[in-house]
């Protein structure tokens, strides 16, 4: 008679547990050699990747640690569609892709090709600053502000420099790269400079038209739509609108050229970005999957699209942005007033730097103070490379002494512009405050004077002997 045997729980463990193959080759059941096959189900590769150098980091290798990276609502939907993960990383971010369905993404980029054969398809990308001192630190105009401009950057213009592949078309980020930030609702007076704008016009970074808002339309029109849903189709001359309303939030957020038309046909262009304020971005990236005209395709991840053989190739691309210079003015302060005497900064940097003064100030709470400038601007660095040494005689002492072996460097916390309205007049009555100081102060003045006059910025760094 035949029993059912009790089983361990041990036993039910094995016949739960996975068939494992036997680490050498043998016959199986079906007589043919065979291999283990590989348990993953997703083999994921970098597509592109994009990193964020600064020199200001000269001791982190020049990585840039300032900046949030997240794509755009409209690119995470298309990565969703795509099988494309996002990975964000500390100092810039990672698009991956499944290699087993590289060919899905293929014949997907294919079918987006227009009439003239271009694909634009691409993906979108905000940099939102987690550093306050990002722009002190950094050479781009002091004065800018995430919520009226962003920079721009796309791989179209992605160029090789010393085995970098930089986004940024020069050599580094600068102010040529600022884009105007409009908002959802963006209105345009209908006189401007004179003319009277006829309609709107706005294209995408492949030049297509994506909308066209009349400054007149139709009574009809003008019933039955929103004026955000104007069109030029609804064009007349029954009703006008001043300002023209242009509706950029029924578009994704990226790079457009906004055209002014006039009632004569003229033109006048420029370029803005729509994105949304929140995060607030201080960078905006586009980076296309291909070559959309076939130039430079060794700059895309997709290349030869078209051709029998089309491969994917992990790209990296390098933003690089460069330390800001500045006038370091150091103020010395004596412990008493008189007691310090032939003060000179000594210089131990392995490059040559110059100071004018001493000059004697006097501080806001009424302290005497010596300053001295830089001749020339000094970098930011995050571990300075300028070596100062304060010299001097104290009113008791017979020689010359090191009253500081290292001055400090100057901090990215406090950088000071200088306009150059500011006049030398008021140069004169902030640097020396009494009038019989100044003639000692003289070449001292002369030099802020002319640094005002060339936007120079300034650091200011208090020394208490």
């Amino acid at each position: 008679m035949n029993r059912k045997l009790p089983q361990s729980r041990t036993f039910e463990r094995t016949l739960r547990a996975p068939f494992r193959f036997p680490a050498q080759e043998g016959r199986y059941k079906d007589g043919l050699d065979a291999k283990p096959r590989d348990p993953r189900q997703f083999f994921y590769q970098t597509l592109t990747r994009v990193s964020v150098r600064h020199t200001y980091y000269n001791s982190s290798g020049f990585l840039c640690p300032d900046f949030g990276f997240a794509p755009t609502p409209a690119s995470a939907a298309l990565m969703a569609k795509l099988g494309l993960i996002f990975r964000a990383e500390k100092t810039g971010f990672s698009v991956l892709y499944d290699e087993t369905h590289k060919d899905d993404l293929i014949r997907f980029l294919k079918r987006q090709a227009n009439a003239e054969g271009e694909v634009w398809t691409r993906l979108s990308f905000q940099m939102p600053l987690e550093s306050n001192y990002f722009v002190n630190l950094t050479e781009i105009p002091i004065a800018t502000e995430a919520t009226a401009e962003n920079f721009y950057f796309s791989n179209q213009r992605a160029h090789p420099w010393e085995g970098l592949l930089l986004l940024n078309p020069g050599r580094r980020v600068d102010d040529r790269q600022l884009l105007p930030v409009v908002p959802g609702q963006l209105p345009v007076p209908a006189v401007i400079d004179g003319r009277t704008i006829d309609e709107v016009q706005v294209y995408d970074i492949s030049g297509e038209m994506v909308l066209c808002v009349p400054r007149c339309v139709t009574n009809k029109a003008a019933s039955e739509k929103n004026p955000a849903d104007f069109t030029c189709a609804d064009k007349g001359t029954d009703q006008c609108a001043n300002p023209i309303y242009v509706n950029f939030a029924s578009l994704r957020e990226d790079k457009y050229i906004l055209k002014l038309v006039d009632g004569a046909g003229a033109a006048s262009e420029l370029g803005v970005l729509w994105t949304f304020f929140y995060p607030m971005p201080l960078c905006f990236i586009d980076l296309l999957f291909t070559s959309p005209r076939g130039r430079k395709p060794e700059n895309y991840p997709v290349r030869d699209l078209f051709s029998d053989r089309p491969e994917i190739v992990t790209t990296d691309y390098t933003l690089r942005f460069e330390r800001r210079s500045t006038l370091w003015n150091y103020y010395i302060v004596p412990p008493q007033p008189g007691v310090l005497e032939d003060l000179r900064i000594e210089n131990l940097s392995p490059f040559p730097v110059e100071f004018a003064g001493p000059c004697k100030v006097f501080l806001p709470d009424g302290r005497e103070a010596f300053r001295f400038l830089s001749k020339q601007p000094l970098p930011l660095q995050e571990q300075p490379e300028c070596n100062f040494r304060l010299r001097g005689k104290h009113k008791h002492w017979p020689h010359e002494k090191t009253l500081v072996d290292r001055l400090p460097g100057a901090s990215s916390q406090q950088v000071l512009p200088e306009q150059p309205s500011v006049s030398c007049a008021e140069l004169q009555a902030s640097l020396a405050p009494r009038e019989a100081e100044r003639p000692r102060c003289r070449r001292l003045i002369d030099r802020v004077c002319r640094a005002g006059a060339e936007r120079r910025n300034y650091s200011a760094i208090y020394v208490y002997v």
